[in-house]
């Protein structure tokens, strides 16, 4: 699945951000599927063990917002590691636990 991965400075930003139908349908995409996911994340977690928030829309799959989306969670690790904002070795699972990724 194709997707935007937009950082943002803190959990307030992706709070903030908004579905607007209208802007994601305008958006281009690279992929054949004309598909459009846009993944907005930061690295100030709720608290915890949480190393990442984040917020995904998704409106040309018929899903607005999906908060915790697999399928994008799981590149968004191997982006994370190969950007060095998390070590590879503290990486163990997305859900919960050490290195966890959390949606809204």
């Amino acid at each position: 699945m194709p997707f935007s991965y937009v950082p943002l400075a803190s959990r307030a930003d992706v709070d903030r951000a908004e579905a607007d139908a209208g802007a994601l349908a305008r958006l281009k995409s690279a992929f054949a599927s004309s598909h459009v996911g846009v993944f907005f994340f930061a690295l100030e977690p709720a608290g915890g063990d949480v190393t990442v928030y984040s917020r995904m829309f998704a409106p040309g799959l018929g899903v607005m917002e999906d908060p915790a989306t697999g399928g994008a969670s799981g590149p968004l690790g191997c982006y994370l590691v190969a950007h060095g904002l998390v070590p590879a070795s503290g990486w163990h699972d997305i859900g919960t636990g050490p290195g966890s990724v959390e949606g809204r």
